[in-house]
Parts: C-alpha cells; sequence; structure tokens
C-alpha cells in the first residue's frame, strides 16, 4: 500500500542473457544503477550464464536465477514476464521496474507522480506520455 507522504519501494530489474555487455550498453546498465535514491537493483539471469563480469562490476546488486530456456529467445522472455508466478517474488516492493539493457533510467522511480496509478484489480502504472502503454507494471 502506498501511503502519502512515504517513498514507495521499488526495484529496478535488468535482464541479461551474455557473458558481458557491449559498451553501449554497460554505460546505459551504469546510468540505471547509479540513481541515489536507495532503491535495490537486480539483475535476472539464466542460471547457466556466468555472472562474474557483472558480480564484479555491480557488487551490490542481486541475482535472479531463471531457468535457461527463458532467456533464449524474446518469445520465451515474454512468456516468463507474462506469469503472474514470476511476480511473487516481488511482493515486498510497491512497483517493479524493468530497465532493459537497451535503455537507461535519467531520473529514480521513486519520484514519479503517483496521481498517475489506476487501480483496476491489479496496480497499474500509466505513463501520461504515452497513450500506447497500457497497465505494464503489474504486481
Amino acid at each position: 500500500m502506498i501511503r502519502r507522504g512515504v517513498l514507495p519501494s521499488f526495484l529496478r530489474v535488468t535482464p541479461i542473457w551474455k557473458s558481458t555487455l557491449s559498451d553501449f550498453e554497460l554505460g546505459n546498465v551504469r546510468s540505471s544503477f547509479i540513481i541515489e535514491d536507495e532503491s535495490p537493483v537486480q539483475f535476472l539471469a539464466p542460471k547457466g550464464l556466468n555472472t562474474a563480469y557483472y558480480q564484479e562490476l555491480f557488487p551490490d546488486a542481486s541475482i535472479r536465477r531463471v531457468p535457461d530456456e527463458f532467456m533464449r529467445s524474446v518469445g520465451q522472455y515474454n512468456a516468463l514476464i507474462s506469469q503472474p508466478a514470476f511476480y511473487e517474488a516481488y511482493v515486498d516492493f510497491d512497483f517493479l521496474v524493468i530497465v532493459q539493457t537497451d535503455a537507461f533510467l535519467v531520473r529514480s522511480p521513486a519520484i514519479l507522480d503517483m496521481s498517475s496509478i489506476d487501480y483496476l484489480g491489479v496496480r497499474a502504472l500509466r505513463l501520461a506520455w504515452c497513450s500506447l502503454l497500457r497497465g505494464s507494471v503489474v504486481r
């Protein structure tokens, strides 16, 4: 439950599927991870991926492992994040922000205008500037 005057809790999750990042991707991930709002960060990785590279560069990030097949294709990844069971690991957070390696956050999700939240049986965050996005963050 979100309370007025209290910042909601956010977890930033970045899916990874390869042992290293390109310079472009690394810059994006670094930019997203250095936002100083004290929200935790996590990598979502296939069980078989060697994550030493990520652990060395981002020692404060946790790593959630998922079966390898869910990170082999976009379709399989979409199937994973479409399952309600995927989100059960995040019930302690008010919001989950999934940040792909080809994107980055420019400011903390904790300072978003919470008046943009709809309650439709599930918690959904709609971005006012994107009319195509419909309830993309589900808890």
